[in-house]
């Protein structure tokens, strides 16, 4: 997992060729383990979390310009400013995460939590905040070790960001 997570920073920090590098070291040390401490179907998903990033990134629908995770279909620079502005802590994380939803407050959200496949983990529906600093606990959703992405979505924009759960 700690190249797992060098690989995100790296990608975080704009060195994308790095970050594809540093998944590919994960993805040899993940096979390296299949069968002894990863069993096959643990070695599949990891490798297939992996692959997906480095697929993401080649493909450009992962942003490793330095700003994170891209917001797709986003390309202006206020959504860019906005996006980097929602914050998520810890990251990694094991069983809950904190949202700062300063810049969100008062408004109706939908809050969403994706698998790195795309399939929805979590979701809160048209939610209005008072508060700046929201906790998302993910005890009863038994979310796996991997790569998460958060969607808030406004009524008139979405924004987007990638989060890691490691237990």
């Amino acid at each position: 997992i700690a190249k797992l997570e060098q690989a995100l920073a790296k990608c975080n920090n704009g060195q994308a060729d790095a970050a594809i590098n540093q998944l590919n070291a994960f993805i040899n040390q993940v096979e390296a383990f299949r069968g002894n401490q990863l069993t096959n179907e643990e070695a599949d998903y990891l490798v297939e979390s992996a692959q997906a990033i480095i697929n993401g990134i080649n493909d450009e629908s992962i942003d490793c310009s330095g700003g994170g995770f891209s917001n797709p279909g986003s390309d202006t620079e206020s959504d860019y400013n906005q996006s980097r502005q929602l914050k998520i802590y810890p990251n990694p994380a094991s069983d809950r995460i904190y949202i700062d939803l300063s810049n969100f407050l008062k408004q109706k959200l939908t809050i969403s939590v994706y698998n790195h496949l795309g399939q929805l983990e979590f979701k809160l529906s048209e939610q209005e905040f008072h508060n700046p600093v929201i906790k998302l606990d993910f005890k009863e959703q038994k979310l796996v070790d991997g790569i998460y992405f958060l969607t808030i979505k406004t009524s008139e924009e979405q924004y987007t960001r990638q989060f890691v759960i490691i237990r």
